[in-house]
Order: C-alpha cells, then structure tokens, then sequence
C-alpha cells in the first residue's frame, strides 16, 4: 500500500476530526474578519475626521497596519488549524499500521530500503511491537537484516547501517514530515480555508 493511499485512509478516518476543523476555522476566520472590520472602520472613521495630506497620509499608513494585523491573525488561525490537522494526523498512524493493507505493502518496502545498503552490509531493521511478526517474515531471506523491536520506533520502519552511516525511515510519519507542504494544502482546501 502506497503512503499516498495510507494518507488517504488516515485523511479518511479523521473526517469527523476535520469536520470540526472546518467549523471551528471558520467561526475564527469569521470573528477575525468581523474584528479587523470593525477596527478598519473606526480607525477609517477617526482619519477621515481629521483633514489636510499629512492627515491622508496617515489615513493610508493607519489602514495598511490594521489590514497587515487582520492578515497576520488570519494567517495564524490558519497554522493553527494545520497544527491540530497534523497531530490528528499523526495521532492516527499507530492504528493505520495495523491493517492489512500496511501490512501487505511491508515486503515491497523492505525491499527499496534494502536496495539502498551495500549488499555485505549488515542492516538494523527497528519496528514497533504491532509490526514485528510482519517484519520477519519480509526479511527472512535476509540473514544480513535484523529486527529490533523498539517502543519509539515510530509507525512503520526505520532501517539503519550497522555503523549508522546509512540511515531509512519509511514510517508514516516521515512521509507526513516529507509531504507536509503538500498535505496542508490539500488539508486546508478541505477544510475550506484554501486562498
């Protein structure tokens, strides 16, 4: 199973989760708007009393500030929202290596990890618990390999060189930390929040 398709199941599995997200994105995202409306107004109202160029300038300067704050809060609504998206995300990769389809997708991945050793080095091959029958069977025509089980090895596999001079983490949470530009994109246009 691809990590696209992981992902995809994961992404499937927290709609409720995202539900949540959405609404609770937009309710910020509509009281920071309505907030920096508001001060827009008043700080527009109070300029427009005033009068002359030196008055306009600060008009100009007064309404770039409250328009610059009114971004920034949005901006950081939304990071805020990707954060939460992210530890939901992270939070459900224990459960989704247990299914068979991880599972299945074990011995392909061995394989490409594998393919980047020297073929005489010996390899240290780290699973977490859920993992380790799986893991021996993928390498048991791999004297050279060596399942460690590991209570931090993350959600999925962490191969390293017995020296430590090659190190592969095919876990699902290096994939989310490699993909994180991406995912949040696609996070936030399915929340709503894609600009």
């Amino acid at each position: 199973m691809a990590l696209e398709e992981l992902l995809a199941a994961l992404t499937h599995e927290a709609e409720a989760e995202a539900e949540r997200f959405r609404a609770e994105a937009r309710a910020e995202t509509a009281a920071l708007h309505a907030a920096a409306e508001r001060k827009f107004e008043s700080e527009r109202d109070a300029a427009l009393g005033v009068q002359g160029t030196e008055q306009e300038g600060a008009l100009q300067m007064a309404l770039a500030a409250a328009r610059l704050e009114a971004r920034h809060a949005v901006l950081q609504a939304r990071e805020e929202v990707l954060d939460r998206l992210f530890l939901a995300l992270q939070g459900a990769c224990p459960a989704a290596v247990e299914r068979q389809g991880y599972r299945d997708s074990i011995p392909p991945r061995v394989a490409r990890a594998l393919a980047c050793f020297d073929v005489s080095e010996p390899v240290i091959l780290t699973v977490p618990a859920t993992l380790a029958e799986a893991a021996h069977a993928a390498t048991s025509g791999e004297p050279r390999v060596t399942v460690v089980v590991a209570d931090d090895a993350g959600s999925g596999l962490r191969f390293a060189s017995s020296g430590g001079a090659v190190e592969v983490a095919d876990t699902l949470e290096s994939g989310i930390a490699r993909n994180r530009a991406s995912l949040a994109r696609a996070g936030l246009q399915a929340l709503g929040l894609a600009r």
